[in-house]
């Protein structure tokens, strides 16, 4: 992975939602490795974390190729890889889905003005 990892503190550090720690450090580590792994060189990759609701959504956004419309609909299946010829096991995102919906949440994914954002939710 070739990001360079520089933190900035949240604007906002009073959200609280409840969760298995290991479970979502590994959703947000897929996000993090995902975004550095398609990020255009020499960008940033962009964390934000907001309230929505009844629920905390984690954002990774980075500067990129966009996805395919094809890929949007599996981008979240088990084994489905952009990657695949170069390692790629397609078990990341699945991963974060998989988090997300233990935790009472869901996924999703943007892709506009050559922006790619991930999300994932859990309930508060």
């Amino acid at each position: 992975m070739a990001c360079a990892r520089r933190a900035r503190p949240p604007a906002r550090a009073n959200l609280i939602a409840p969760g298995r720690t290991t479970a979502l450090a590994s959703a947000l580590d897929n996000l993090l490795a995902n975004a550095c792994q398609h990020a255009a060189t020499g960008s940033t990759v962009r964390v934000a974390v907001d309230p929505r609701g009844d629920a905390v959504r984690l954002t990774v956004a980075n500067r990129g190729p966009a996805l395919s419309d094809a890929a949007r609909l599996r981008v979240w299946d088990r084994f489905y890889s952009t990657r695949a010829a170069d390692g790629g096991s397609g078990l990341g995102l699945a991963i974060v889905r998989s988090v997300a919906l233990a935790h009472g949440g869901g996924c999703g994914v943007t892709c506009a003005d050559g922006v790619t954002a991930f999300w994932f939710e859990i309930r508060r």
